[in-house]
């Protein structure tokens, strides 16, 4: 289970619906299905932060936008299921062709 938090029985034990475990729901899908229509100011929240670094303010931003369109092609019932996959595909190459702003998808060794 890699999202929620087991629903446990009285004795502690995990509830079981047809033989499964149930799962709560994330508590990041009410999020996801109704985003705040304002993006988060960290400026406001932090704003010797972005005076100190500002180029890595940006690339915040630029990931909190890739963030919100995975969201977008995931909540939009107009997408088809299968589709999904190569959706956000196509908004992560978009997200990567910006280099200066891209975290990068490699680790240092």
């Amino acid at each position: 289970m890699s999202f929620g938090k087991r629903r446990r029985g009285k004795e502690g034990n995990p509830a079981v619906r047809g033989g499964l475990e149930t799962a709560q729901p994330s508590p990041t899908a009410a999020s996801r299905r109704h985003p705040p229509s304002v993006p988060l100011d960290e400026g406001a929240i932090a704003p010797e932060w972005e005076k100190l670094a500002p180029e890595v303010a940006a690339m915040f931003d630029w990931a909190h936008m890739l963030h919100r369109q995975i969201y977008d092609v995931w909540t939009d019932d107009r997408i088809r299921p299968l589709d999904k996959d190569a959706r956000v595909a196509a908004v992560i190459a978009y997200y990567k062709s910006r280099r200066a702003l891209a975290l990068s998808s490699t680790g240092k060794c």
